[in-house]
């Protein structure tokens, strides 16, 4: 009787665990991917079936491609339909995109379903993507907005899929058909590569880059210049459309009256920037251009006004200051030949208008009276009224006293958002002044201890304070609470704390704890847990020094 208990039970727990194993498997989706395909529209048609849903969450289902029959979510482009799963075929037709499609053109396909576990596949599939072709251009000359056609087998009508440039420029697709690519030409066409009116024409449909690259020929042709008047070393542009960009490798010349320009530049293709020269021999000229021998003459002359000083913004200021001419006819380019001179000395001009020109008092020159003088070429405009250099102070600084970190605010007749360095004795630090001439600084790492002036310095000119500043070490004035429980957040007093995190050590006893917020006055801290309930004195160490609390702090239970 036992005997057959036993073999019961035996047979009881194998149907157990084969019911068991089976309702496992039931629990994780199966999914198949079916034999992909092209459509009329050169798109993919993917399709996959879903045996069985599993019994977990879906998250997500869809399919995967790539370039490479080992797909995965690292190494393919997922097409995501959502997490509503069907039982059955499912399908969807998208663009696809290969990064090495001018090597490889299979694609290979996965479907996939991802449920809170983990993610299925189905086995990989393939198709061979459809190879495009062009065969011939026409008209093979134009010009910017002119409609070119390409032709060919392209196996779209999607302007969207078809990329066109114009010497790397894209133009603009209008309209696509199995055959036909109609595009217009780009404006702007930028090319250094632009040779014999020249430029490169490339071809790519739904990724595939065609192998057949062309040229386009354009005539460039110049029409105008802007402006009519202005001073030495002003700009002109000089417009048209189609121009050689570059240099152009000599092969354009370009002429302001008899003088011929050599330092031009054709940034785009409808403008050739240049300045006029210093030493242009008349106040008015022609401007002519030659491109492979054929000459335009431009249009209507180009008149020099030269510049006149009618005042200056200050007569008074510290050696670095920032003053103003004003007038008319300013040089309206930065060049050694446009510059100020002040007491003999070169200095480059700012900020420059046709009304008024700026530049920096130098920074060299000692307390004085001074003439200013622009120079613009050859010629020598005098300024009306001397400038007088007075010389920088310090009139007042708060607080005397101060470890690392501290702040200090000065104030005296300084230069306004000015770099300054400040000297703390051997140690130097760096601030800016605000635009009233204030300066706010922060006592430097380094700094002796004891009393010491402090030195702003820029450029050649610099100012000691009277007073001194007095350098201190760490110094506990007081703490709240005296007393409290682990975790108790304790304000501590005083001043020379360094205003960082990683400045200050404050221990209570012997156990060093966490220091909340800092300043060069007050430190907030946390009482360590791990001590012994007992009274102690508080430590502070700063910038190499220790100090101790007179009176103790009790911890609590």
């Amino acid at each position: 009787m036992k005997k057959y208990l036993k073999q019961l039970l035996i047979v009881a727990l194998t149907v157990s665990a084969s019911v068991s194993c089976k309702k496992e498997e039931s629990k994780h989706p199966e999914v198949q991917t079916a034999q992909p395909s092209i459509t009329a529209q050169g798109k993919v048609l993917f399709r996959g079936s879903i045996v069985n849903k599993g019994t977990y969450k879906i998250l997500d289902y869809g399919f995967v491609y790539g370039s490479s029959p080992e797909l995965n979510d690292g190494s393919s482009t997922k097409i995501s339909l959502g997490s509503e799963l069907p039982v059955g075929d499912f399908q969807t037709e998208s663009e696809v995109y290969l990064n090495n499609y001018n090597y490889n053109r299979t694609l290979y396909t996965r479907a996939y379903v991802t449920n809170d576990k983990g993610t299925a596949y189905g086995d990989s599939k393939s198709v061979n993507l459809p190879v495009s072709s062009a065969s011939n251009l026409s008209p093979a000359s134009g010009g910017a907005g002119d409609t070119v056609f390409i032709f060919g087998q392209f196996f779209t009508d999607d302007p969207n899929r078809v990329f066109v440039t114009f010497a790397n420029k894209k133009a603009v697709v209008v309209a696509v058909t199995a055959t036909k690519i109609t595009v217009i030409v780009p404006d702007g066409i930028n090319s250094q590569s632009y040779y014999n009116n020249q430029v490169g024409v490339s071809v790519s449909v739904n990724g595939q880059q065609l192998g057949n690259n062309y040229t386009f020929t354009i005539s460039p042709k110049f029409t105008s210049f802007s402006p009519k008047t202005g001073t030495l070393g002003s700009a002109i542009s000089i417009y048209g459309a189609n121009i050689p960009t570059g240099y152009t490798n000599g092969r354009m010349r370009l002429y302001l009256g008899a003088r011929e320009i050599t330092n031009f530049y054709a940034n785009n293709s409808s403008e050739i920037r240049i300045t006029v020269p210093d030493d242009i021999p008349t106040e008015k000229f022609k401007i002519s251009v030659v491109v492979d021998g054929i000459t335009t003459i431009l249009p209507d002359e180009f008149t020099v006004n030269l510049p006149t000083i009618n005042s200056v913004s200050s007569t008074t200021g510290l050696a670095g200051s920032l003053i103003s001419l004003v007038g008319v006819n300013f040089p309206t380019n930065y060049n050694t030949n446009n510059k100020i001179k002040i007491g003999g000395t070169i200095v480059t001009l700012q900020n420059l208008s046709p009304n008024s020109v700026s530049f920096n008092i130098p920074n060299t020159l000692a307390a004085g009276d001074y003439d200013i003088e622009l120079i613009v070429g050859a010629f020598t405009i005098k300024a009306p009224q001397k400038f007088k250099v007075k010389a920088p102070t310090i009139t007042s600084f708060s607080p005397a006293i101060g470890g690392v970190s501290q702040e200090v605010n000065v104030i005296g007749d300084l230069l306004p958002n000015t770099y300054y360095t400040i000297s703390i004795g051997s140690v130097n630090t760096n601030a800016s002044t605000t635009s009233t001439g204030a300066l706010k600084f922060f006592v430097p790492f380094g700094a002796s201890l004891g009393k010491t002036k402090i030195t702003l310095t820029v450029g050649g000119t610099s100012v000691v304070s009277a007073a001194d500043f007095t350098v201190t070490g760490p110094e506990i004035n007081s703490f709240s609470p005296k007393s409290g429980v682990a975790g108790t957040v304790v304000t501590i007093d005083g001043i020379g704390f360094i205003s960082n995190f990683n400045g200050n050590i404050v221990k209570f006893g012997t156990v060093a704890t966490q220091v909340l917020t800092v300043s060069g006055t007050r430190l907030t801290v946390s009482v360590p847990s791990n001590i012994n309930p007992s009274s102690m004195k508080i430590s502070v160490s700063a910038n190499g020094q220790t100090v101790v609390s007179t009176d103790n702090f009790t911890i609590i239970n």
